[in-house]
C-alpha cells in the first residue's frame, strides 16, 4: 500500500511540473515589423505569443529571404529562451538607432531586411524549413522552384513605405500579408517598447509626512521594457506632465518611483489621479481614478486590479496592505482639460486584507498600438525568487530518492544479506 502512495506521490509531482508549450507554437506569431527606420539598417521584428502558455523558443529561428536563391537567418534562439503569454520581443538590426527599444538583435550585423522579401517563424525540428508564421511583402520573386518555404503566402503586403512600422490587425492571421498588416499612423518620431502594456503605475503618495510626493511604477514583464517616448500626467487642477528620457528603462518585475522633485507632479491631496501615455497620446493605464482626500502619509497602492490606501508605503517594493482607512467622498474638482471625463471610481473602505497574489497572465497581444485609448490597471505579481521550473524538478528528484530509499528499507534483509555474502567471497 505504501509503495502505490509514493508511487502516486511521484506521478503528482510530474503533473505539476510546468511544460513550456511546442504544440502551441502557433500562437507565435510576427506581430510588427519595420524594413527601414532613420536610417536603411534601423529595422525591426516583433515577435509575439497569442496563446495562453509559455513558449519554448528554443526549436525556432526568425528567418528572411530576400531573394530567389537566398535566405538569412536573423536570429537563432538559444536553450533557456522563452516568451510567456502576451508578451513581446523586438529583434533589432545591430545598427537600431534606438537600442533601448530592443530585446534583442540580429545573430549576424550584415543581415539586413530589404524593400522586398519574406520574414518567417521556423520550427529547426521539422524538415523542408516548415513555418511557423511567415509574412511576404514587396514584389516577391520565389523562383522557379517556387517557394522556399511551405505555406508561402497569396497577397502579400505590399512594399512598405519607408520609416513606417507595419502591424497585425487585431491578432488576425490568415497567411496573406495584404489583410493581415496594416502601418502604424506615428505622429511623433518616437516608437514605445512591444511590452509597454505590461508596466502599471503601482503605488502614489499623495500627502507625505516629510520630504516630496512621489508615484511608483511596475514592470509585470519579464524583459526588460522602455519608457522611451511614454509620458505620465496628472489630471486634476494644474496640469503637468513629465515625459521620461529615451534611456529610462525598467528591469523586469522592477518597481520604481520617481519624486516630485525630479517630475515636478503635484498630486492634489483634495483628488487627483495620474495617466500614462504613449508618443500619441493614447491612454496606456491609469491609477484607477480620482482618489478623494487623501490622508498624511497614507499611500495608494495597487492590489490585484484595484487600488487601496494603506498605512505601509513601499518605495521600490512589492505592495503591502496593513489597515484599513476610510476615505471620504471626492470633493467636486473642475477636470484640467474638457476632453478628458474624470472618473467615478471612488476607493472605498476595504473590509479584508487584500491579497498581492500572483495573477494569470492576460493570453493575446493587444491590437495597434495607434489605436489604444483605454487601458486597465494591470495586477502585480509576486516577485520571483526560485525558478517553479527548478523547484519542480527539486522535488521530483527528492520524491524519487524517497521512493528509492524506501524500497532499499523494505529489503534490508535481502541488502545485509547480500553484503555479508560479497564480504565473505572477498575473504
Amino acid at each position: 500500500m505504501k509503495k502505490y502512495i509514493l508511487l502516486s506521490a511521484i506521478f503528482i509531482v510530474m503533473t505539476i511540473i510546468p511544460t513550456y508549450a511546442v504544440a502551441g507554437s502557433e500562437n507565435l506569431k510576427i506581430e510588427e515589423f519595420r524594413v527601414d527606420g532613420e536610417t536603411t539598417n534601423d529595422e525591426y521584428v516583433v515577435l509575439a505569443n497569442y496563446g495562453t502558455d509559455i513558449i519554448d523558443l528554443n526549436l525556432f529561428s526568425l528567418t528572411m529571404k530576400t531573394s530567389a536563391t537566398t535566405y538569412s537567418y536573423l536570429y537563432k534562439f538559444g536553450i533557456g529562451s522563452y516568451i510567456k503569454p502576451g508578451e513581446r520581443i523586438r529583434i533589432c538590426h545591430n545598427s537600431a538607432v534606438d537600442k533601448s527599444l530592443c530585446n534583442l538583435f540580429n545573430t549576424a550585423a550584415s543581415y539586413s531586411m530589404k524593400e522586398s522579401g519574406v520574414l518567417a517563424l521556423i520550427d529547426n525540428t521539422k524538415g523542408n524549413k516548415v513555418n511557423v508564421d511567415i509574412v511576404g511583402y514587396g514584389e516577391l520573386d520565389y523562383g522557379v522552384g517556387g517557394c522556399w518555404l511551405t505555406g508561402c503566402e497569396e497577397y502579400p503586403l505590399d512594399m512598405p513605405a519607408k520609416n513606417t512600422p507595419y502591424k497585425r490587425v487585431n491578432c488576425q492571421d490568415t497567411n496573406r500579408g495584404y489583410f493581415d498588416f496594416e502601418p502604424v499612423v506615428i505622429l511623433e518620431s518616437t516608437y514605445s517598447d512591444p511590452n509597454i502594456d505590461k508596466i502599471v503605475i503601482s503605488e502614489l503618495m499623495p500627502a507625505p509626512d516629510s520630504e516630496e510626493e512621489w508615484f511608483e511604477l511596475y514592470n509585470q514583464a519579464s524583459l526588460p521594457v522602455s519608457l522611451s517616448g511614454v509620458k505620465i500626467c496628472d489630471a486634476v487642477g494644474s496640469i503637468h506632465c513629465y515625459y521620461f528620457a529615451e534611456t529610462e528603462m525598467l528591469k523586469p518585475f522592477e518597481y520604481k518611483t520617481y519624486s516630485q522633485g525630479v517630475t515636478k507632479i503635484t498630486l492634489n491631496n483634495t483628488g487627483d489621479w495620474l495617466e500614462l501615455r504613449d508618443g500619441n497620446d493614447n491612454l496606456l493605464t491609469d491609477s484607477g481614478g480620482n482618489y478623494g482626500n487623501a490622508d498624511s502619509a497614507i499611500s495608494l497602492s495597487l492590489f490585484g486590479n484595484d487600488f487601496n490606501w494603506t498605512k505601509t508605503a513601499t518605495p521600490n517594493e512589492q505592495n503591502i496592505y496593513t489597515d484599513t482607512v476610510e476615505i471620504e467622498e471626492p470633493t467636486a474638482v473642475t477636470p484640467k482639460s474638457t476632453s478628458k471625463k474624470v472618473k467615478a471610481a471612488v476607493v472605498k473602505k476595504a473590509s479584508s486584507v487584500i491579497s498581492a497574489s500572483e495573477p494569470s497572465e492576460v493570453a493575446g497581444a493587444s491590437t495597434v498600438l495607434a489605436a489604444k485609448n483605454t487601458k486597465s490597471a494591470a495586477a502585480i505579481p509576486v516577485k520571483p525568487g526560485l525558478n517553479d521550473n527548478n523547484y519542480a524538478y527539486l522535488l521530483f528528484a527528492l520524491a524519487i530518492l524517497i521512493f528509492l530509499g524506501y524500497n532499499l528499507w523494505e529489503r534490508r534483509t535481502n541488502v545485509r544479506d547480500f553484503y555479508y555474502k560479497i564480504i565473505r567471497r572477498d575473504s
